[in-house]
Parts: C-alpha cells; sequence; structure tokens
C-alpha cells in the first residue's frame, strides 16, 4: 500500500504555524495500524457503509457497545474500546444523520479521538456512498472532509490522520485538496 504523507501547514492569524501530518492511502481501512479510526453512526445505531460494514463484520463487539448508548444525538462522538483484535484499539463514532456539515462530523471525530489520547488516527471517506448514490458533487464532499481537518488544526491540535479511501479517484482529490 504507497504512503503518500501530506503535512498540512495553516497560518493562523499570521501569528504561527500548525503542521499536522495527514496521509492519504487507497486500501482497506481495517488493515492500516492506528490508535482508533473514526467512522459515523445513525442516531438510531444504524452503520451505513462498506467500511461499517466490514467493522460490524469484524468486531460485533463495537456495534453491541453503540446499541448500548442509544438514544445517540446527532454529532455526538462515542468512543468504543476494542478488544485487542484489530490493527486499531479504539473506535470513535459520530453521530451521523446528515443534517450537519460534513466538516463538522470530521471535526467532531478528530476533536474525540484528541481528547481520548489518541495521536494516530484513520479516516475513512465519509458519506461517500450517500454522496455517490445521489450524484452529488464528490470533489465538494472531499473539500468539506480537508475543511473539517483544517478547522481541527487551526486550532492548535495535531494529530497524525491517515485518510484511507478505496478508489483512486478520492485518492486523487484528497491528495490535491491537501496540497497547499
Amino acid at each position: 500500500m504507497p504512503d503518500r504523507q501530506r503535512v498540512l501547514l495553516l497560518e493562523i492569524k499570521h501569528t504561527f504555524e500548525v503542521q499536522m501530518k495527514v496521509n492519504v492511502v487507497c486500501g482497506d481501512i481495517l488493515k492500516v495500524p492506528a490508535h482508533a479510526l473514526i467512522t459515523t453512526i445513525t442516531c438510531n445505531g444504524v452503520w451505513m457503509g462498506e467500511i461499517n460494514d466490514d467493522l460490524r463484520d469484524v468486531s460485533l463487539h463495537f456495534h453491541d457497545q453503540a446499541l448500548q448508548m442509544l438514544p445517540l444525538i446527532d454529532g455526538m462522538p462515542l468512543r468504543l474500546t476494542g478488544n485487542g483484535t484489530l490493527l486499531f484499539q479504539d473506535l470513535i463514532l459520530v453521530v451521523d444523520d446528515l443534517r450537519q456539515p460534513l466538516d463538522s462530523i470530521v471535526f467532531y471525530g478528530l476533536e474525540a479521538a484528541q481528547a481520548s489520547g489518541f495521536s494516530k488516527v484513520t479516516l475513512p471517506a465519509i458519506r461517500m456512498e450517500v454522496i455517490s448514490a445521489l450524484n452529488s458533487d464528490v470533489p465538494e464532499v472531499v473539500a468539506e472532509m480537508v475543511n473539517g481537518v483544517q478547522r481541527f488544526a487551526s486550532k492548535g491540535n495535531d494529530l497524525d490522520l491517515t485518510f484511507v479511501v478505496r478508489d483512486q479517484e478520492t485518492e486523487a482529490l484528497l491528495n490535491e485538496a491537501l496540497t497547499p
């Protein structure tokens, strides 16, 4: 799996720079080592998308934890603890009923990961399957994800983030969006 590294440099109020390491890879997110994987869940506890289907298949442990937390509130991050069987320790789920901007969902996930003490996280292309089904603007969705990362970094936060995507088109769009 190729490792393309980007360092996101943001100038904040023209007084200092924040550096956040951001990688973009094409592959299977379950095979990328990390402290936490960030993804989404609906308010009623439904996991949508291929990545969430894969997670459910390999670890019902996470899904059971999420269901115990019902009712869920849109935008609320949840930290679920792993059982040591996967390449990531824990799972950060952000409740997403498609009512909030995507950059906020990404921001909430990154913020929750940092608050939990994680330094290395993975993130799939959130909402991409929904957007493709609606024939919406994929580059706009990629830009929103990057805006969430920039918003997080602009607050002085720092994580080692790896976007893991399933197709080369999304990989190229993310790399382009992350290039200063």
